[in-house]
């Protein structure tokens, strides 16, 4: 069974499956609150991004909105893997 039409950000696996690619923009600066600046990830979903499931990408992807990064601000920490 193949998953919905997805952004054009996801790749099409062998298997007509897509799956979730990485938000990564290229701007890789961790800001005073552990948070790179390009896509909002921590350094440990970062690393662990390559070993999740399509549910556990999801589930990080949801929490990038709410995350404040930069150097002003309070950063908000968002919830993590």
């Amino acid at each position: 069974m193949k998953r919905p039409e997805a952004s054009g950000s996801d790749r099409v696996m062998k298997d007509g499956l897509r799956q979730i690619e990485t938000p990564c923009i290229n701007v890789c600066v961790v800001d005073k609150h552990g948070y790179c600046s390009g896509c909002r990830r921590t350094l440990d979903e970062i690393a662990k991004w390559g070993s999740m499931s399509d549910a556990e990408r999801q589930r990080v992807l949801s929490f990038l909105p709410g995350r404040v990064v930069g150097r002003g601000g309070a950063g908000r920490r968002g919830d993590s893997v």
